[in-house]
């Protein structure tokens, strides 16, 4: 239950932007981000943003039927909300759930963010923002 939350706390930053970090209660979003960092140069590619993202499926997936849909949320109400508004996002049929193709398609809004530049590449510099950006809200929630 643990590695599933963590892993939806991890996606739903990831595929909502940053607003969610305010809200986020589980995890570090920037170490999440640095898990992305596959080959360890310090900056994340969006290719890399979009495996991280994309490993997290069938973790998500707690009744493993391939769709992520209210069914999987957290049991608690803040985790269901955050599931609602994933799907609200990448339900391009609006069947209720979300498949796979789908989830893979959703915008990443996140990267984009943090990608000051737009070169398709959040670097060290912009990583270090980010985490004085979260680091000052965080401060302000007094966590």
């Amino acid at each position: 239950m643990t590695k599933r939350m963590t892993a939806f706390a991890a996606v739903t930053m990831l595929s909502l932007g940053a607003p969610v970090l305010a809200q986020m209660g589980g995890g570090d979003p920037m170490s999440m981000l640095k898990a992305a960092d596959t080959n360890g140069d310090g900056a994340i590619s969006k290719a890399e943003y979009l495996a991280y993202r994309g490993s997290h499926f069938t973790e998500m997936d707690a009744n493993k039927d391939g769709f992520l849909s209210s069914a999987d949320a957290a049991s608690d109400e803040r985790g269901g909300r955050r599931m609602e508004r994933m799907i609200a996002q990448a339900d391009f049929d609006k069947d209720g759930k979300v498949s796979r193709a789908e989830f893979d398609r959703a915008p990443a809004p996140m990267f984009d963010r943090l990608d000051a530049n737009s070169d398709g590449t959040v670097d060290k510099a912009e990583l270090a923002k980010a985490r004085a950006e979260f680091e000052a809200r965080r401060e302000e929630r007094g966590n």
